[in-house]
């Protein structure tokens, strides 16, 4: 199982969408880097939205950058500031070069993690991948798989993969 850790110092770097990347758009809660891993906040007013699509509004999906393993909804596509009026869209598919963690081999499943990595400094942690134990059901406990990996990453070496994200 692969874990996630930051963004890549280039931004997103797309390599495909299969024409069909599932973008929706949002407001940044705080400052954001294009490439990083990003979900709706958890901890917004519930209730934003209603039950038809005349009462929805971009502004009612707060953004900012995945905190744990278990919140992701996708990958910002541009870099802005944090603000009422600073719109950021979020692709949920697509093959992206993605920060790696530690050792992972392609084909293996990755999951968004937070926190200081090897090779990493402590800020912009968004995405990263490292080695774990998948169980029967292809999970660990607690997290949520977003993808699998397209290449391979040697621990202290290359610190990026490929990766197919599939939210």
């Amino acid at each position: 199982m692969a874990i996630g850790a930051t963004v890549s110092p280039s931004g997103v770097q797309v390599i495909g969408d299969g024409q069909n990347p599932r973008i929706f758009t949002g407001v940044a809660t705080e400052d954001i880097k294009a490439g990083g891993l990003v979900c709706v906040n958890a901890a917004q007013t519930a209730q934003k939205v209603g039950s038809t699509t005349s009462t929805f509004n971009p502004t009612d999906l707060e953004i900012l950058y995945v905190k744990d393993e278990v919140h992701c909804n996708g990958i910002a596509l541009k870099t802005v500031s944090s603000g009422t009026s600073a719109y950021i869209p979020v692709a949920t598919r697509g093959t992206y070069l993605l920060r790696a963690a530690g050792i992972i081999s392609g084909g293996q499943s990755i999951v968004p993690f937070s926190g200081t990595i090897q090779g990493v400094q402590n800020q912009d942690v968004t995405i990263a991948v490292t080695s774990g134990t998948v169980s029967s059901t292809g999970t660990i406990a607690g997290e949520t798989v977003i993808g699998r990996s397209k290449t391979n990453s040697a621990s202290g070496t290359n610190l990026y993969i490929l990766a197919d994200l599939n939210l």
